[in-house]
């Protein structure tokens, strides 16, 4: 390390060159890597599809979970308005807000990101 010069004001400081800068090696950027949940290969974090088993990473609920969530809010909303309330003027209101419940419902259960198993077919 060699001292860099300094004016005079700050002639008690000691200022060393690249001290606070992190010296690069090679000019290789450390990429942060991890394991495949699926296959436990070593993988880059922001990787999307693992190369060595072609899993894919899925971020929130497929079109099938969030149908299946929509599909059962509807029904729960059909049931509530026919065999709770007992009002028929009340069918279409319940089901529509069944299936606002479960979007939602698919929303937060299927959160964040998660890797599903390549399928062959």
């Amino acid at each position: 390390m060699t001292r860099s010069k300094t004016s005079g004001k700050n002639r008690g400081a000691v200022l060393f060159k690249n001290r606070f800068r992190p010296r690069a090696q090679n000019n290789v950027v450390e990429a942060r890597i991890f394991l495949c949940p699926v296959c436990h290969e070593e993988i880059r974090q922001s990787a999307e599809i693992c190369p060595h088993c072609r899993s894919r990473r899925i971020f929130g609920p497929t079109y099938w979970e969030s149908g299946i969530a929509i599909g059962i809010g509807m029904a729960a909303g059909l049931f509530y308005s026919l065999a709770i309330l007992d009002r028929v003027s009340w069918v279409f209101p319940c089901a529509a807000l069944g299936a606002l419940v479960g979007f939602y419902v698919a929303q937060i259960r299927f959160d964040g990101d998660r890797w599903r198993r390549r399928s062959d077919s």
